[in-house]
Parts: C-alpha cells; structure tokens; sequence
C-alpha cells in the first residue's frame, strides 16, 4: 500500500506541473495574439505609405520641374529669393523616398519568422516614416503653389507695366489741366519729374528676367502716381480749405498779439509789487514768444502769397510751419499771466500755511520740553522755529515762490521730526513697560526667596521645640 506522504507529495507535483504548463500556454497563446496585431498594424502602415510616397513622389517631380522652371525665368541674382526652401524640402522628399525603398524588403512573409521584439521595432520604423511624409507633403504642395504663382510673375509685370503707362499719361493729363486752371502743380505733380526714367529702368529690369526688382520698383511707381493723381484732382477743394485755414491763422495771430500785449502788463505788475525772484526769467520768455510770433507773420505771408499763385501744396506747408510758430508764441507769451495768476494765489493761501506749519512747530517744541527722551532734538526744533521765522511775507515786493518753497522744505522736516519724536516715545513706553515687568518679577522673586527662608527656619526649628 502507497504511504499517504508520497500520495500527497504526488498530487502537489501534478498540480504545480500543470500550472506551469498552463502559465506557459496562456503566454504563448499571448504573444501570438500580439504577434497577430502587430502584422496587422505593418499591413496597414505599409499599404498608407505605399499610397502617401506615390504622391510624394509626384509632388517632388511637379515642384522639382516648377524650379528647373523658376531657373529660366529669373536672373540669376533673384533665383535663390524666389526658391526659397524648395531645394531643402526636395532633399527630405529624396531621402524619406530613399527610407521607403530600403524598407521594401519588410512584408508579413518576411516578418513571420521573426521576434515578437523585432515586429514591433520594424513596425514603428515604418509608423515614424509615415508620420514624416505626413509633414512634408503639405509643405511641397504650398511650395509648388508658391512657385506656380512666380511663374506668373512675368505676366503680372508686364500688366503692372501697362498700367503704370497708363497712370502716367493720366497723372500728366490732371496736371495739364489743373495748370490751365491757374494751380501751380510742382509739388503734386513732382512724381512725373523722373517717372519716364523709371519706367524705362523698369523695362530693362523686366529684359534682364530680373522681375522682383522690376515689380518692387514698379509697386512703388503706380503707389506714387495713384497719390499724384487724387492730389491733382483734390486742388479745388484743397484751396478752399486753406482759404479758410489761412483766415483762422490771421485770427490766431490777432489774439496772439493781444496776449503778448497782455503779457507786457502782467510782467510790468510782476515788477512792481514782487521780488526779482518771481519775474527775473519773463523778459527772456516773452522776447522769446516774440520772436515766435514774428515768424508765425513770416510763414503766414508765404502762405497768402503761395494761396495768391495757386500754389497750394506750398501754401499748405507754409500754413503749417505758421500754426506750429504761432503755438509757441502762445506758449510763451501766456507764461507771465499764469506767473501772475499763480503768485496772487500763493500771496491768499501762504500766510495760512504758514500758520499750519508754526502751530505743528509749537507742538514739537512742547514734546521735546515734556519728554526728556527727546531733549536731543531740542537744538533741532529750535532750527526749525528759527527758519520758520525767517519766512518774513510782510515786506514790500515778497518772493512767493521761494516761501512756498521753504515752508514746503520745513513741512518735509518738520514731519519728519515728529515721526522721530513719536518713535522715540514708543520706544521709551516700551522699555518702561519691560522695566517694569522686570520690576514686578524681581520683587515677585524677593517675596518667595523670603517666604521660603520663612519656612525653612520654621522646619529647622522644630527638633529643638519637641526636645523642650
């Protein structure tokens, strides 16, 4: 009869054998599934590609022949700007044709023998191939609309050309007839004095295949004429505007002149009843103003008088350069009235200030007295009181503008002395504080060390009264 034990053990080796096996089946059965799919995913990369390298391939040829193309039509000088990244991009289509073709040896056959492993690595080479030709095809079809539309170049040139003579006949037209009607034309007009030349420059631009140049040049021209043109025909309604712009210059001049006028009172009453201070600097203002106003007159003359020729571009440019002197002269010529304006206001609003300013004075002089923490800024208050007094406004041509200024200086100090002083208080209440919290510790400490010494006399003492 069989032992139990070997029953036992038998059965424990039959069972862990056939999990083993069964581990085993399951992970074959497992790699063959992936095995599957990854033939599977080659399949399906391969056909795409085959379809996306097919047009790459013709796409490379169509833009290889636009470039053979763009090489005949322009200068030799211009070829490389209009290519542009052709060559570059043609290259990539080149060697990702060339990966396709040395990829072509890979099919399901050939893959079946091999390891799961390396399926996967060939199936993400072809996965990153068909991801690369993905990104360059676009990239070649712009380029070959982009080419395409160069080609067209010599075309649009040669239209660009047609209309420029065209523009010219009519710019020269417009400024004939605007001649006739009395206008002075050089300046708008002034395109016409080398436009044939250009156009002709233009011509052997266009002889030489040089056509970006020969466009540039000609965008500019037809740019030039077309504002020629509407200058030309806008002459009638310019002149009427500048009749009445000129008239609102006169009138600007009138009240100009009044206020340099004005400006002499205000600088003479500035003299008499202030210090020299406050006026000494308004003699070379207002000759300055003057002088403003003086070429303000010039320019405005030159106006009327290119306004009187038909010359309305001039006139233009006179009246321009007259409203910009005349705003000057106004400048200066109104800064006496403002100083005056300004002084009466400080002679009404000082002398409270001032009053503000004593009164906060007066305070630090007593929280300097009451706190002895502060006597070390006794001297500095005292400075203070005694500049403060010196802002004398009661004499006969005060200064103003230099009190607003002190009192502005002392106020600046004077706060910042009473912050000080309000620092140096809070300091002193804080250490007064902790004095006397040490204080009330020492005498708390006092009190137990004697307690204690109480107690201990008390103990000591007792052997002594039971004896008795």
């Amino acid at each position: 009869m069989v032992p139990v034990t070997e029953l036992v053990f038998t059965a424990i080796a039959v069972l862990a054998v056939g999990a083993i096996l069964a581990y085993w089946s399951r992970d074959r059965i497992d790699a063959r599934r992936r095995r599957d799919r990854l033939l599977a995913r080659f399949d399906e990369v391969a056909a795409e590609i085959d379809t996306l390298t097919l047009q790459l391939g013709e796409a490379a040829r169509t833009l290889r022949r636009d470039v053979e193309l763009v090489r005949g039509a322009f200068a030799a000088d211009e070829v490389a700007e209009v290519l542009g990244s052709c060559e570059e991009r043609l290259s990539r289509a080149d060697t990702l044709l060339r990966q396709r073709s040395e990829l072509s040896g890979d099919t399901s056959e050939s893959l079946a023998g091999r390891s799961v492993d390396e399926i996967a690595r060939t199936v993400e080479s072809w996965r990153e191939l068909e991801t690369s030709v993905r990104e360059l095809l676009p990239l070649l079809r712009d380029e070959e609309e982009r080419l395409s539309t160069a080609l067209t170049m010599g075309d649009r040139v040669a239209g660009r050309l047609a209309r420029v003579r065209a523009q010219l006949e009519e710019v020269r037209a417009e400024a004939d007839s605007s001649a006739a009607e009395g206008f002075v034309v050089s300046t708008e007009a002034e395109v016409l004095d080398d436009a044939a030349d250009r156009v002709t420059e233009a011509e052997r631009l266009v002889r030489e295949n040089r056509l970006h140049a020969a466009d540039t040049s000609l965008s500019e021209l037809s740019d030039e004429l077309a504002r020629s043109r509407d200058t030309l025909r806008s002459l009638e309604r310019r002149r009427s505007d500048l009749t009445t712009r000129v008239a609102g210059i006169h009138d600007a001049l009138s009240a100009a002149e009044e206020r340099a006028r004005e400006a002499d009172k205000h600088r003479e009453t500035l003299t008499e009843n202030y210090a020299p201070g406050i006026w000494a600097d308004l003699a070379e203002t207002t000759a300055q103003g003057r002088s403003h106003l003086e070429r303000a007159r010039t320019e405005l003359s030159a106006a009327e008088d290119a306004l009187h020729r038909g010359d309305v571009g001039s006139g233009e440019r006179k009246a321009e350069a007259a409203e910009t002197e005349l705003g000057t002269a106004t400048e200066l010529l109104g800064v006496p009235g403002d100083r005056l304006a300004t002084v009466r206001e400080l002679s009404g609003s000082l002398p409270g200030y001032k009053e503000r300013v004593l009164a906060r004075v007066v305070t630090l002089e007593r929280n300097v007295r009451e706190n002895e923490a502060a006597s070390p800024m006794t001297d500095t208050v005292t400075e203070l009181r005694r500049q403060l007094d010196r802002v004398d406004m009661a004499v006969e041509r005060p200064d103003w503008l230099r009190y607003e200024q002190r009192l502005g200086e002392i106020d600046v100090l004077v706060t910042a002395v009473d912050t000080a002083l309000r620092e140096s208080a809070e300091a002193a209440t804080r250490l007064r504080a902790e004095a006397e919290r040490w204080r009330s510790e020492l005498d708390a400490a006092q009190k137990a060390r004697e307690k204690a010494e109480r107690e201990l006399a008390w103990h000591l003492d007792q052997p002594f009264r039971r004896r008795k």
